[in-house]
């Protein structure tokens, strides 16, 4: 079982266009005894690319700020959450912690959709959803903000976590901020926390996902049918020829941040990112 500690990671995912599996960003930043340790940012080439390439946009870019020509020689989706997948390793994330997000269930479901489309099994691990989580311990929080009070802007302008909304480096620092805010606020365990609002972990694993949830386990729908966990599932098909396509103009390329500023220590990279990113309004790299 993953500890309820203050030692884990925060991921984020943007879209290019309202499928769930047209992933182009994912950022992750791993916490320490509540303190950023590590983060790995990166652009991805989606399987739509070359169907949005000529536009000159994606239907999210208004959101993002992220183009078909900035993801064009960006690595395909399994290449770049090998490089998350590496650093949470590094960490023991994926054994003995856990990994949160906020509207993780999007999050997740972005992850599994584009695994799908590749034919590519991430490896597993816990999770849990800071927006259930504050939906459900701080209720109040519906008069701070009568627009999505439990969004994560809101939230974050609440808890005074600096955020550059809808850029994956800024949303997952600030997912993981606010996991930590949470706990403090409540003057409670995240274990209390979750136990007290009767949730359970999700996890993620193609083969018999669980979602984060304070539902009873194994509940029965509205049929009487019991319930069952979500696995793989065939409505993700893409046609080999666009995977290929996606995978084979791949260049290869230095994707560590470390071989590119070796001078600089973590917190003066993350600092540096999150400045830029809050002065341009933009996407990272």
């Amino acid at each position: 079982m993953s500890k309820l500690d203050r030692t884990f990671a925060a991921i984020d995912f943007e879209t290019a266009t309202r499928e769930h599996d047209s992933a182009c960003a994912v950022a992750a930043v791993v916490f320490v005894n509540d303190k950023p340790r590590d983060f790995v940012s990166a652009l991805i080439r989606p399987p739509q690319y070359s169907e949005h390439a000529s536009a000159g946009e994606y239907p999210f870019t208004y959101l993002h700020g992220i183009t078909p020509a900035d993801t064009r020689k960006s690595p395909p989706f399994p290449a770049a959450w090998e490089r998350v997948s590496q650093m949470l390793y590094r960490y023991e994330i994926l054994n003995k912690h856990i990994v949160v997000a906020h509207n993780a269930s999007f999050d997740m479901t972005v992850l599994r959709r584009t695994a799908e489309c590749y034919d590519y099994t991430p490896s597993p691990f816990h999770f849990a959803c800071t927006m259930r989580i504050a939906r459900s311990a701080i209720p109040e929080a519906r008069h701070w903000n009568n627009h999505k009070p439990w969004g994560l802007a809101s939230l974050s302008r609440h808890f005074n976590i600096e955020l550059d909304h809808h850029n994956h480096t800024s949303d997952a620092h600030a997912a993981g901020l606010l996991w930590l805010k949470l706990a403090d606020y409540c003057r409670m365990s995240h274990a209390a926390l979750l136990r007290q609002n009767g949730y359970h972990l999700g996890y993620l694993d193609l083969q018999g996902y669980k979602p984060f949830s304070n539902a009873q386990q194994g509940y029965n729908n509205h049929n009487g049918q019991q319930r069952r966990s979500y696995g793989r599932h065939a409505h993700s098909k893409r046609s080999t020829t666009r995977r290929r396509e996606t995978l084979n103009s791949y260049q290869s390329h230095d994707c560590s941040h470390r071989s590119r500023k070796k001078s600089h220590t973590f917190t003066q990279l993350l600092t540096r990112e999150l400045k830029s990113c809050l002065k341009r309004k933009r996407k990272p790299w």
